[in-house]
């Protein structure tokens, strides 16, 4: 999995994911994979003032 969307990535961050830090002002949250260590950034691409848009789970850029 590259990446996710919607109700499939919001339910996989939820069940197998470990949460860690939230930025509400970039409406980010990361998470670490119990399993592997590796990282996942849940946030709305989408987003409007009005509508959070649809969810996206992706692989965190190593830094």
């Amino acid at each position: 999995m590259n990446e996710s969307f919607g109700s499939e990535a919001e339910t996989y961050a939820a069940e197998h994911l470990v949460r860690g830090e939230v930025s509400s002002e970039s409406m980010e949250e990361r998470y670490t994979c119990p399993d592997t260590g590796r990282e996942f950034v849940l946030d709305w691409p989408e987003r409007t003032q009005a509508e959070p848009g649809q969810a996206r789970l992706r692989f965190a850029e190593a830094s």
